[in-house]
C-alpha cells in the first residue's frame, strides 16, 4: 500500500481534474483502509462500484471456453482434429461456478491436457481444479526424479514453497530467503537458495531478480493431501499454523519491490 499511496500523491494527478480507477478483488478491508486514507489525507471522494462477473450470462461461456481451448491446444501442440473433439463441460451453462472467467479457463486447460494425455476430461470445476493440481504435482515429481540434473526439492517441499509464495508479493532474494526460513522451509542460506532456484525454474518471474508468487487460485491446498470428498487438495493445518503467522508479520513490515 505505501507504493499506491505514493502514486496517488503524484503532483501530476493534482494539476487539474483527474479520476483514478483501481481494480481489486476483493474490496473488503483492503479497500476500506485505502478509501479512508484517500478521504483523510487527499480530501477527495473514494467510491466503490461492484463489478458483475464477466461471464454471468450463460451464453457467453461457450465461446469463452472454445477460445481458451483453442489457445491452450495450440500452445500444447494438440492436433486441431483432436482439439475439435473437446466439448464444453455439461454444466457450463447451468452451474453458477462457471460464472467466473478463471473457472472457465481452468476447465478448458484441464480438458486440453486430459485429451493430450489420453485421460477423461474433468466434469465440473472442483474436479478440474483437482486435476490441474495433480498434474502439477506430477510435474514436480518428474523434475525431482529426472536424470541428469534433477531438482533437489521433492514435491512436498515444492508444494509448500508454492503455497508460501501465494502469501507474498514478488520478493528480492534476501527477503525470499527470510520468508522461507520463517515458514520453516529452510534452516540455512544454502537450503533457501536451493529451494528458490527450484521454484524459479518451475515459475520464472516476470521480472528478473524477483522471485514471484504463483497464482493463489491455482494452488489452493498445495501443501496438503487430496480430499476426495470435495475434489480438491486439502491444506495441511500443521504446516500452515506453524509458519505462516511469521510470514504474514514479515510481509507487513517489508515493502518489497515489484508490482
Amino acid at each position: 500500500m505505501p507504493a499506491l499511496q505514493e502514486l496517488l500523491q503524484e503532483p501530476v494527478l493534482h494539476a487539474g481534474w483527474a479520476r483514478v480507477l483501481l481494480l481489486a478483488r476483493p474490496a473488503g478491508v483492503w479497500w476500506e483502509s485505502i478509501a479512508a486514507w484517500i478521504e483523510r489525507v487527499l480530501d477527495v471522494d473514494a467510491d466503490a462500484q461492484a463489478l458483475p462477473p464477466l461471464v454471468a450470462e450463460p451464453a457467453m461461456r461457450r465461446p469463452l471456453f472454445a477460445d481458451a481451448r483453442d489457445h491452450f491446444a495450440a500452445h500444447l501442440a494438440l492436433p486441431p482434429e483432436q482439439t475439435a473433439t473437446i466439448a464444453p463441460p455439461a454444466g457450463l451453462a447451468d452451474d453458477d461456478d462457471y460464472a467466473q472467467v478463471l473457472t472457465v479457463h481452468m476447465a478448458a486447460l484441464a480438458a486440453v491436457d486430459a485429451c493430450l494425455h489420453g485421460e477423461h476430461e474433468p466434469t465440473d470445476p472442483a474436479r478440474a481444479s483437482a486435476y490441474l493440481l495433480r498434474r502439477e504435482r506430477e510435474h514436480w515429481a518428474e523434475l525431482h526424479r529426472r536424470t541428469p540434473e534433477p531438482l533437489a526439492s521433492d514435491p512436498i517441499t515444492m508444494g509448500r514453497a508454492v503455497f508460501t509464495a501465494t502469501f507474498t508479493r514478488p520478493l528480492t532474494r534476501p527477503d525470499a530467503r527470510q520468508a522461507l526460513r520463517r515458514a520453516g522451509l529452510a534452516d540455512s542460506t544454502e537450503q533457501a537458495n536451493t529451494l528458490l532456484d527450484d521454484h524459479q525454474y518451475c515459475y520464472p518471474p516476470a521480472r528478473a531478480g524477483t522471485p514471484a508468487p504463483a497464482s493463489a487460485q491455482s494452488h489452493r491446498g498445495a501443501p496438503g493431501q487430496y480430499d476426495g470428498e470435495h475434489g480438491v487438495a486439502a491444506v495441511n493445518p500443521a504446516f500452515t499454523a506453524a509458519g505462516f503467522p511469521a510470514v504474514v508479520r514479515r510481509r507487513q513490515r517489508v515493502d518489497p519491490p515489484g508490482p
